[in-house]
């Protein structure tokens, strides 16, 4: 509408009205124009010279188009066409998991709208303002709720039900589309529209028939048949048929057809038709579309959230045991996480988990969803179970499978869960943070803690920032999670913690012996040698013991021992020299060679009061050595991955995982060093 303001030339058809006719000869005709393609792109291209400005002939959603797979060959034809009028650009829209199988390998210039997910937090705030619904409670993981067209059903079905307010059960796909068709039903059933009684529920009855005629397109004729036969003896203004197209449920497909206003909706309907029967029946509907499954996407996606809920079974394992699952269905499989009920998510799903998340192609959208459901209290696979999970891996196998998946996760252009969580948690700019009830504190709290494990420093420091924001305002929540958090393998991560809590005693003091008491009772049978977590602990004891609080002072000095026995020398160099210098990016970067050994080391060490400085350098560098090994970093594991990152940071704030290592080795070992020597004077 705005560039036909502006004189811009535009014609724009819907991807719903292309039949199974020829799509390049229904093309004039949706336009409206008499021509053929050729005449019609020729008058394009000379209202573009007429004007001033580029014409556009604009296809949206061609997934939604009969037999749309078509399109891959008509789009090759269209493009021949279309480049011998320099006036006219040609835009194609196509879902995103359609793309592959609709479009095909095009070679056109792509890019990927993501609705309002990229700041979907603000869209449902503004959009709860507007329905005068209160703002949720918990992050909005749901994809869905990126889409407009959704959120805005979602919103007036709960101001139809009276709702008022998102709830974590409202998030579900099938709960809102189930709220959606209810609160049409309601408006529907008044006096002025088409005055049924609402019990009757005619609009759910026939959405479930239309459901039941394949290909998604429903002849009009049989959509009237339909509707008059549930609500008979109707003029054309009071019909079910056309109530139903004023609520958005159907809407006008070409000049003979029907079909659902929102895809999505129409997929959940006939998922439910078809989970309706038994899973064997299931299995055969599925085996009859043969290598065509990728045409019903979106209703295995609603499927693989029903059938768990309908039989107890997931849908992945309706299919050949002897062969593997088709990547349609593990996909499916994996948005269901984040779409289904909690309660439908059983040992089975738990045990799918677990396989995807040894698998490299896989794991990445595991974890992305398991972010998605870490705040639902009482979800089988929350923060609790991820908490376990991770803290059942050693550091170095946690590092390569969840704490690089992190890496990245803020970036401009990407739209990560991981973001929403951060911003939801800590909004910039918006004066104070979320609103959170329940157990949803403590989860997010385990969640962010978790990522706090990654190299990529606007993560972690995005993260530690959130956790005290969230602490500041629930520290009962906070006490709970730090209480899991400080015992975990990573000291990246219980560093963070610790770090956290002192910002959150240093803001909020009388908060401070709340956050003590789970602290005091880690280190009860003794300290940890980090440096920075000693300082940090100590500080919150401080501030607690100033508020009253009688439990232990945490003075330094700490019990531990110097020096430490490392490595000799000459066996960390026959280590790290040709011909593999198998060590050499730690040792290189620990001595004088590297800059961590010159600006990082080197001065601290200058702070201590020694006879032999270059002595205490050398013992220094060979126990930071050691403790990075003992860590668990090996060329084997690492190497590759830390070049990797080093070519591809590019000035971004993302290090090695050796220097993730080192980082930890060096305040360790600086803990040691500062209860056997005093420190210089200044």
């Amino acid at each position: 509408m705005q560039r036909i303001a502006e004189g811009r030339p535009t014609v724009m058809v819907l991807g719903q009205d292309f039949d199974a006719r020829n799509l390049l000869t229904q093309l004039p005709e949706l336009a409206e124009t008499p021509e053929n393609v050729d005449g019609l792109l020729g008058l394009l291209n000379a209202a573009a010279e007429a004007s001033g400005h580029q014409a556009l002939l604009i296809i949206d959603a061609v997934n939604e188009s009969d037999q749309p797979d078509r399109w891959s060959s008509a789009l090759r034809a269209m493009r021949s066409k279309a480049s011998r009028y320099p006036g006219v650009g040609l835009i194609v829209s196509c879902r995103t998991e359609f793309v592959e199988a609709v479009v095909g390998d095009h070679g056109l210039p792509a890019s990927e709208h993501y609705g309002f997910e990229e700041s979907t937090e603000a869209a449902v705030r503004r959009f709860a303002d507007e329905y005068g619904l209160d703002v949720p409670t918990f992050p909005l993981f749901n994809p869905e709720f990126g889409n407009p067209l959704f959120l805005r059903l979602t919103c007036e079905a709960l101001t139809t039900l009276g709702a008022g307010r998102f709830t974590l059960g409202s998030a579900g796909l099938t709960t809102v589309c189930e709220a959606f068709i209810e609160a049409a039903n309601l408006r529907l059933s008044m006096g002025s529209r088409c005055d049924f009684d609402t019990r009757t529920d005619l609009v759910g009855a026939a959405v479930r028939q239309l459901a039941e005629i394949e290909g998604g397109r429903v002849p009009r004729s049989t959509a009237e048949d339909l509707c008059s036969a549930l609500l008979p003896n109707r003029l054309w203004s009071t019909s079910l048929l056309k109530g139903m197209l004023d609520e958005g449920v159907l809407v006008e497909a070409g000049r003979d057809h029907v079909s659902f206003g929102y895809q999505r909706l129409g997929d959940v309907a006939r998922a439910k038709t078809i989970s309706s029967k038994t899973p064997a029946e299931v299995t055969e509907w599925m085996r009859s579309l043969g290598n065509r499954l990728w045409i019903e996407r979106g209703v295995l996606g609603a499927l693989s959230v029903l059938m768990p809920e309908v039989h107890s079974v997931e849908l992945v394992d309706c299919t050949d045991p002897t062969k593997p699952a088709p990547h349609e269905l593990v996909d499916a499989f994996l948005e269901s996480i984040s779409l289904r009920h909690p309660t439908a998510t059983g040992d089975r799903a738990e045990e799918l988990v677990r396989a995807l998340l040894t698998s490299d192609r896989h794991r990445d959208e595991t974890w992305r969803q398991l972010i998605r459901v870490a705040c639902v209290p009482g979800h089988p696979l929350n923060a609790r179970w991820l908490h376990a999970h991770l803290s059942s891996l050693e550091l170095p196998l946690r590092d390569r499978l969840w704490s690089l998946s992190l890496v990245g996760a803020l970036d401009p252009d990407e739209h990560s869960p991981i973001r929403t969580l951060l911003e939801w948690a800590w909004p910039v700019g918006q004066g104070q943070g979320a609103r959170i009830t329940g157990g949803t504190a403590e989860l997010a709290l385990l969640a962010l803690g978790w990522c706090t494990s990654t190299t990529d420093r606007r993560v972690r420091d995005g993260a530690s920032k959130a956790l005290v924001s969230i602490g500041e305002r629930e520290a009962d929540a906070f006490a709970s999670a730090v209480s899991l958090l400080v015992t975990v393998n990573d000291p990246y991560v219980v560093e963070r913690v610790v770090a956290a809590a002192c910002g959150i005693a240093l803001r909020r003091q009388p908060l401070a012996p709340q956050l003590a008491v789970p602290l005091a009772a880690w280190v009860a049978n003794g300290w940890p040698n980090h440096l920075l977590i000693r300082d940090y602990l100590r500080r919150v004891l401080e501030i607690a013991a100033a508020s009253g609080w009688d439990g232990p002072a945490g003075q330094p000095p700490y019990g531990a021992s110097w020096p430490i026995q490392s490595t000799p020398r000459d066996e960390i160099e026959r280590l790290t020299a040709r011909p593999k210098y198998e060590y050499g990016s730690i040792w290189h970067s620990v001595t004088g060679m590297g800059d961590f050994g010159r600006y990082k080391l080197e001065p601290a060490l200058r702070n201590f009061v020694t006879k032999d400085q270059r002595g205490l350098q050398a013992s220094v560098e060979e126990a930071i050595f050691d403790r990075v090994r003992t860590l668990g970093w090996t060329p084997e594991a690492f190497d590759e991955i830390d070049q990797r990152l080093l070519r591809g940071r590019s000035g971004a704030p993302v290090e090695r995982v050796g220097k993730k290592y080192q980082w930890i080795a060096l305040y360790e070992v600086l803990g040691v060093v500062s209860d056997n020597l005093p420190l210089r004077e200044r």
